[in-house]
Order: structure tokens, then C-alpha cells, then sequence
């Protein structure tokens, strides 16, 4: 059975949503200051692992709360 087009838009709302909580919250306990490194580290790992499992990114953003 396929899933439907707008069931893999609901999952990635989802996944995205989640994302950004939990950036959210770690940024709490980092010091302004620190938020850009933080935030190119946590883009790196993502990519790294990406590349690991061989999944393509198709997009260049930076995590943002």
C-alpha cells in the first residue's frame, strides 16, 4: 500500500515541527552569543549523518528557533 502524497506532507509538517522544538530548547541553555556555532555544528552533524545513510539534503538552510 502507498502512502498518500499529502500523508508524507503531514509526516514532514510533523518532523519539522519537531525539529524546531527541539532546537528551541537546547538554544535555551547556550549563550546568545554561541547560537551561530551551535546552530553550523548541529547543520554539519545532520549533513554528515545524511551522506552516512545515503540521503540526499535538499535544502541549505541553518536551523533557526
Amino acid at each position: 500500500m502507498a502512502i498518500r502524497s499529502t500523508a508524507w506532507k503531514e509526516i514532514k509538517v510533523h518532523e519539522a515541527a519537531r525539529e524546531q522544538a527541539i532546537t528551541i530548547a537546547i538554544l535555551e541553555f547556550i549563550p546568545m552569543e554561541q547560537y551561530d556555532a551551535v546552530t553550523q555544528r548541529m547543520e554539519d552533524v545532520t549533513r554528515a549523518y545524511y551522506d552516512s545513510i545515503g540521503l540526499e539534503v535538499k535544502h541549505a538552510g541553518r536551523w533557526r528557533p
